[in-house]
């Protein structure tokens, strides 16, 4: 059997790529953006091992995984890319696997910039991954060089627009390699028809009426309402509020409140709820929680522990000198302070 090396395989799918473009993928070039394709897949093709002998044991040796690093990492070294160079890679690796057998995984789309530092902020939810963050596995993660990763980084710091909304998550601290977050963000962005859109108000609404969740609830309420368009607003308060039953005041005060708070679409948790809202806070990050309140000899107390459990008009703490719970009151809670931002 003669040997074949990973450059044999290249120089073959080259020559059928030259005859007709795309081989498994079905797109249709004109003849100038075919010259340019053809350009583009010469140049990601230029790497290491291509010496490297394709043999029956590939499953064994992993071979088809080097090929697939190996080519992620050509595609991050280029300065200019677009979504052309990942559908050339996974063509080539679908003729591996139709002519060669090779075991080998498509490469994941390549992003936009706004949905890679997106991606980059959930990455963050990962403690772990965000203090030991490593510009180079995310670069080749996303396919992107290092320096455009950094940027991306300052951009978050610095906050991206999102439906003219600004994301702005200022609690990065980036010391070389090692990156930590206050408070993670969750980008959701939903594509709703307009009932699904008062589905998710009127749920949010009753929220308002829980002590625990009303900052929260209330903040993602204006969060939804200034992402609508004039025509959704105005449909919504001059149509089906009255069609359907609805609050009317609250939905004006949406539009109030939208009028005259700053457009940020996330807020850490101390920004996005009140003292009671972080109480909910430190119970889910079990993080120790101090509770100013006052007695029922109306004195003044302070208590500091991990919050055990919230009910519907008490709070239950323990804290490390005691070892039963105490319950304060929601009437008799002054102030609430997180002792630590950072998990």
């Amino acid at each position: 059997m003669s040997k074949v090396t990973v450059l044999d395989t290249i120089d073959e799918y080259l020559e059928l790529y030259d005859q007709k473009g795309f081989i498994y993928i079905d797109h249709v070039w004109d003849k100038a953006k075919l010259k340019t394709m053809r350009n583009k897949a010469r140049e990601i093709f230029r790497f290491p091992g291509n010496e490297t002998v394709l043999n029956e044991s590939i499953y064994l040796r992993g071979e088809g995984e080097i090929i697939r690093s190996t080519l992620r990492d050509s595609i991050s070294k280029m300065q200019r890319k677009s979504n052309d160079e990942y559908l050339i890679a996974n063509d080539y690796f679908q003729f591996l696997i139709q002519h060669y057998r090779v075991k080998i995984d498509p490469l994941d789309r390549q992003l936009t910039s706004l949905e890679r530092q997106l991606s980059i902020a959930k990455d963050m939810h990962d403690f772990n991954k965000a203090r030991n963050f490593d510009r180079n596995e995310v670069a080749q993660k996303y396919m992107v060089s290092e320096k455009t990763v950094e940027n991306d980084m300052k951009a978050l710091r610095e906050g991206i627009s999102v439906m003219d909304q600004r994301i702005v998550l200022s609690e990065f601290q980036l010391r070389n390699r090692k990156v930590t977050a206050v408070s993670t963000m969750h980008p959701i962005f939903l594509a709703q028809n307009l009932t699904q859109v008062i589905c998710i108000l009127e749920g949010l609404h009753s929220m308002e009426q829980s002590w625990i969740m009303a900052s929260y609830a209330r903040n993602t309420s204006v969060s939804i309402w200034r992402q609508l368009s004039d025509y959704a607003r105005k449909r919504i308060t001059g149509t089906l509020v009255d069609l359907m039953e609805l609050d009317a005041g609250w939905y004006e005060s949406l539009d109030e409140e939208t009028a005259t708070r700053p457009a940020v679409m996330f807020y850490n948790e101390k920004e996005s709820s009140d003292r009671f809202g972080l109480l909910m806070y430190a119970m889910k990050g079990s993080l120790p929680c101090s509770i100013c309140y006052v007695s029922e000899d109306d004195s003044f107390n302070e208590i500091t522990g991990i919050i055990t459990g919230i009910h519907d008009t008490t709070v239950c703490i323990r804290s490390e000198s005691e070892e039963n719970e105490k319950k304060i009151e929601k009437k008799r809670i002054l102030d609430v302070e997180v002792a630590t931002q950072l998990r």
